[in-house]
């Protein structure tokens, strides 16, 4: 199953396209990261499972190394006492959650535009996260809410549009949406303390 092979019949690939290098490729690259065969095991219930070991050596300090003191030697963190993140996908609360702990700020979750709104209400934050696109109420319609509410005007903190589009007509449209900031998934440490710190401090001069 690891060897390279083609089609016999050039005229197959018309109909079922690929020319069976698929399994040989992905083995390689295996073997040029360091890693083992390729395991191949045949399930009782139909299809395949493959899977791989690859070593890595983690090195914890990259991070400290990369970008010491963009947040930790700024006043803007001292007045962070929680942000609030607006995102659908479990995968994406959890990244931005581990990112915002390594950072020491806490944070609550809403898993759209609604519970965000509700959210708002009852409690205090600093910062905003808003994904765009989320079931029930998206981040263009929760930032109109949120921003329509007498708490808002009160204290109007900023609102970080999040979203997995790099395209400048989304960024357009989230600070045409009232937005103040905009980040791209995925989120890297580096971008994130940037922005927060930036943020803060346009606020705390408003």
């Amino acid at each position: 199953l690891l060897l390279a092979f083609e089609q016999a019949d050039l005229t197959t690939t018309r109909k079922y396209g690929g020319t069976g290098l698929g399994l040989t490729i992905s083995n390689q690259l295996i073997s040029l990261m360091g890693g083992s065969k390729l395991n191949i095991v045949a399930l009782k219930e139909g299809g395949s499972s493959f899977s791989f070991d690859i070593p890595f050596q983690l090195n914890t300090n990259s991070l400290l190394i990369e970008n010491p003191s963009i947040l930790s030697n700024s006043t803007a963190k001292e007045s962070i006492e929680k942000v609030l993140i607006v995102e659908d996908n479990l995968i994406n609360q959890k990244v931005l959650k581990k990112l915002l702990d390594k950072i020491n700020i806490p944070s609550d979750i809403a898993n759209n535009g609604l519970e965000a709104v509700a959210l708002f209400e009852k409690n205090d934050y600093d910062i905003i996260f808003m994904d765009l696109h989320m079931p029930e109420m998206d981040g263009f319609e929760a930032t109109k809410k949120i921003h329509s509410l007498a708490k808002y005007k009160t204290r109007n903190i900023p609102i970080i549009a999040v979203t997995a589009s790099a395209f400048d007509e989304d960024k357009t449209k989230a600070i045409a949406n009232g937005m103040d900031d905009f980040i791209t998934k995925p989120i890297v440490l580096k971008n994130l303390e940037e922005t927060i710190a930036k943020q803060m401090e346009i606020h705390q001069e408003l």
